[in-house]
């Protein structure tokens, strides 16, 4: 009978010796829900946070974190907020164990009608001779003074076409986004960084607020102009960012005219051209051809390299000065500007020459070495 009472008590001390060393402290997993979500920009959304065994909540700190600030940020509550499209992953920490929710941030689009426009002329480009032009269309709620300088709140997009040379207003037609800067193309959006400060070139969508302009640089797309009999123009701006942001703008009206305090180009318009003097140049496998022109007062003299290949005088395409002896230059030597008596030799040139039947034009834009810029165009004043 003693010995069958020792049993049993052993028995209860090993059972309640084995509850006892229970650790209801210890995390075994945890969870999120959503494990995926999707947010429009500005948009807060919390995650629901599930810790196995609860009673270990209460006993350890939770640290939410997110892998990419710049596409949403989360607070100690698993509260996500998204700042601008892409992806990320918002990760709950607790004790070691870890759950994840993917979070897409979609990508904005913007469909603007714009109430205001102005165009500014800033000169020739240095790379390919074409007219930069800024055209900046912009709504009721901002104001813009002759420098350019831009007051209020609201929404602007900026617009850099390099336009045909000689060109005194907006020139009609389609303008693709690319990095070329020749005519009829737009330049796309670059952040760069001078003397400490960060300022935006070329085209973007901009937003003024009382805390200042945040930007959203273009990078592909195209701008259509038009213009009626009245001399009202349409423009219509199909743009994208660098990721893939759809930016829509649209004005009609006349746009306010300005020219930057760079000098202007001297116009030289040629009515003869005489094309002579064809020299084979072997060793590099190219040929010059001499092209004159004239407006009767002054003469501008050009040596276009062309292909040893051809046996045509001129080929249509674009030539830019060179000291390298290859197709579709010209060359330094050769190649002046006589006017008021004096011989300028240039400093750089581009030049597009095209064909209509058996007749060539010769235009684009020179800088001699007088530093002076000329454009040339066929035709009359």
């Amino acid at each position: 009978m003693i010995r069958k009472i020792h049993i049993y008590l052993f028995a209860v001390i090993v059972i309640l010796s084995t509850y006892g060393c229970v650790d209801e402290t210890k995390v075994k997993s945890v969870s999120l829900n959503p494990e995926e979500m999707t947010l429009s920009i500005g948009e807060t959304r919390q995650i629901e946070l599930t810790i196995n065994p609860i009673s270990s909540a209460i006993y350890n700190s939770k640290i939410w974190s997110s892998s990419n600030q710049n596409v949403a940020v989360v607070d100690n509550k698993g509260n996500v907020t998204a700042v601008y499209a892409g992806t990320c992953v918002i990760t709950a920490t607790v004790d070691g164990h870890r759950a994840r929710c993917k979070v897409t941030v979609e990508t904005p689009s913007y469909e603007l009608e714009m109430s205001e426009g102005a165009v500014y002329t800033t000169g020739v480009d240095d790379e390919t001779g074409a007219m930069t032009q800024i055209v900046r269309l912009f709504d009721d709620g901002l104001t813009m003074n002759e420098d350019g300088e831009v007051t209020g709140n609201g929404m602007m997009i900026n617009v850099s076409l390099c336009s045909p040379v000689g060109t005194d207003t907006l020139s009609e037609g389609k303008y693709i986004v690319e990095e070329s800067h020749r005519e009829m193309t737009v330049k796309p959006g670059e952040m760069k960084e001078e003397d400490g400060r960060n300022y935006v070139t070329g085209s973007f969508l901009g937003q003024y607020t009382d805390d200042g302009l945040v930007v959203l640089l273009l990078t592909a797309g195209n701008v259509n102009i038009s213009k009626d009999e009245e001399g009202r123009f349409t423009i219509d701006c199909q743009m994208e960012g660098a990721q893939q942001e759809i930016v829509n703008v649209r004005w009609q009206g006349k746009p306010t005219t300005y020219k930057s305090e760079t000098e202007e180009p001297e116009r030289i318009y040629y009515k003869d051209m005489v094309i002579s003097d064809t020299v084979m140049e072997s060793e590099t496998n190219t040929r010059h051809t001499l092209v004159t022109l004239t407006d009767g007062k002054s003469k501008i003299r050009i040596n276009f390299r062309l292909p040893l290949s051809t046996e045509e005088q001129l080929l249509a395409g674009r030539y830019s000065l060179s000291d390298q002896e290859v197709s579709y230059t010209i060359s330094p030597e050769g190649s002046f500007i006589e006017k008021d008596g004096k011989t300028i030799d240039l400093q750089s040139a581009n030049i597009n020459v095209t064909q209509k039947g058996k007749e060539y034009l010769v235009e684009g834009s020179i800088k001699g070495e007088d530093e002076k810029d000329y454009v040339v165009k066929s035709g009359k004043e």
